[in-house]
């Protein structure tokens, strides 16, 4: 009889040491679920999809190879899965983060700004982890991709001094303009500018023609000023093209803009919508 309580008491024992830590580990698990969904919805509002995948040649999700066709030649987007050898998947969150907010790969290399680090350093750091956390919880690709084709003219080795520059130039947000949503969305996560607003020689963004739209892309003026922009649209048209696509006289958006419609801005949410509609409304 003593074995047989011994032996009901050390299951009990066991069952109370196994909820007990059923119970710690709950607001754990909840926390990084809780993480990885402000991830997702900072991947979807920063559109890290129609860079990363070569659609057009029915490329893995992230896995990069997509080319950007630009005036100092063709950029090739990298791999962003967490696999270790070709993607993302031996950096450290701090690696991340200088990426997002410095330009520069883990070993101290500056990226070109074909990679938007001049919009997304204005992120927040909450911002940065979370889609850290994110990106590390997607499938591993294995995919080695080709190098830039640039022009003779374009050095990495120029780029220190070109960002210093340009960060005069164009400096972070102030804590005031993350703090206004629709600003903070238009200006570092959706990275409107970047297609937007014309560049000088240098490539660098001409802030004085803010979102006046890039010929060379093929990027419409995006402000209420002038009927060459968005100053006859109503409020319902300009949400139903960042949704469907659907311009107001009837015809849909294509290149760069559709991928960007149907992998970031169809899925924002109605308040984020409407905050970026009301920012593009202020601009002066």
């Amino acid at each position: 009889m003593t074995g047989g309580r011994a032996g009901v008491s050390r299951f009990a024992r066991s069952v109370l040491a196994g909820l007990s830590l059923w119970l710690f580990a709950q607001p754990a698990l909840a926390t990084q679920q809780d993480t990885l969904a402000r991830g997702q919805r900072i991947f979807i509002l920063a559109n890290c999809f129609s860079c990363h995948t070569d659609s057009e040649n029915d490329g893995q999700p992230l896995a990069g190879g997509r080319e950007l066709k630009t005036p100092f030649g063709v950029f090739v987007t990298p791999n962003i899965t967490p696999d270790p050898s070709s993607g993302i998947g031996d950096w450290t969150e701090q690696q991340f983060l200088l990426a997002l907010g410095e330009g520069l790969s883990p070993t101290g290399e500056h990226y070109f700004p074909s990679f938007p680090y001049t919009a997304y350093q204005s992120m927040t750091r909450r911002d940065m982890r979370d889609l850290y956390a994110y990106l590390m919880s997607r499938q591993p690709v294995v995919q080695d991709n080709p190098p830039h084709r640039l022009q003779w003219f374009v050095s990495r080795y120029l780029l220190g001094g070109w960002k210093a520059v340009n960060r005069w130039l164009n400096p972070r947000l102030t804590a005031e303009q993350q703090a206004d949503r629709g600003y903070y969305l238009r200006a570092a996560l959706g990275h409107c500018q970047e297609c937007h607003t014309p560049r000088n020689m240098l490539g660098m963004l001409d802030r004085e023609r803010d979102l006046q739209g890039n010929e060379m892309l093929e990027a419409p003026d995006l402000t209420p000023r002038n009927q060459q922009g968005i100053a006859d649209w109503s409020d319902d048209e300009l949400e139903e093209f960042l949704r469907d696509g659907l311009y107001p006289d009837g015809d849909y958006v294509g290149g760069h803009m559709a991928d960007v419609v149907e992998h970031s801005t169809q899925h924002w949410s109605e308040q984020d919508m409407a905050a970026l509609i009301a920012s593009l409304r202020a601009i002066p």
